[in-house]
């Protein structure tokens, strides 16, 4: 199990949770949807004894797979307007449903 805790400026806070290991789409999607406007994003994976608490955006850099998505996550992030970043994450998704078909 992981989770994945947000905290505001307006010190509201928002927990997601899910069984098993995080996967690249849900830590992007998490990210871009509750990280981006965030003060903090913390990811934990379970047991906690295992595992350390670590940023959301450093887990999604981990779990990044630069040759798989065509960019770094650095530049993905750099070069992104929010109507070019809904554009690149939707053709994300598409390669990565693609990948998944074929394997």
């Amino acid at each position: 199990m992981w989770k994945i805790f947000f905290t505001y400026s307006d010190k509201s806070k928002l927990t997601v949770k899910h069984k098993g290991c995080i996967t690249f789409e849900q830590a992007l999607k998490y990210h871009i949807r509750y990280g981006l406007i965030a003060d903090a994003a913390v990811f934990q994976q379970y047991p906690k004894k295992d595992n350390a608490a670590v940023s959301l955006e450093e887990k999604l850099k981990e779990i990044w797979n630069a040759e798989e998505i065509g960019t770094t996550y650095d530049d993905f992030m750099k070069s992104m307007s929010a109507e070019a970043f809904r554009k690149a994450l939707d053709e994300l998704k598409e390669k990565i449903t693609r990948k998944e078909k074929h394997a």
